[in-house]
């Protein structure tokens, strides 16, 4: 039998504690929303805290995935063309 994954809550809350580690049952049992709800958060938005927000039923999409100012900076300079970065950049045709 596997090990359950636990998530460290961040959030206040009457029922968990700052700091400690819970699993998605537990968090299932103190939140509003159901429990393939909550695992679909963790999936979706790659969460490993769990805080106020994503107990609640109604969750809004944060604003961003990137967790970091590098990652950000890495997502930036990855949309741009490498033919406005270098003019002397040709580029490949089969």
């Amino acid at each position: 039998m596997g090990v359950a994954k636990l998530y460290k809550f961040i959030g206040e809350h009457d029922k968990l504690i700052t700091g400690n580690f819970y699993t998605l049952s537990q968090y299932n049992e103190v939140s509003e929303a159901h429990e393939k709800a909550l695992a679909a958060r963790l999936i979706r938005y790659r969460y490993t805290e769990f805080d106020n927000d994503l107990l609640k039923k109604y969750y809004t999409r944060p604003q961003t995935n990137l967790e970091n100012s590098s990652e950000r900076l890495m997502a930036k300079w990855l949309r741009v063309k490498l033919t406005t970065i270098d003019s002397n950049y040709k580029e490949h045709h089969r």
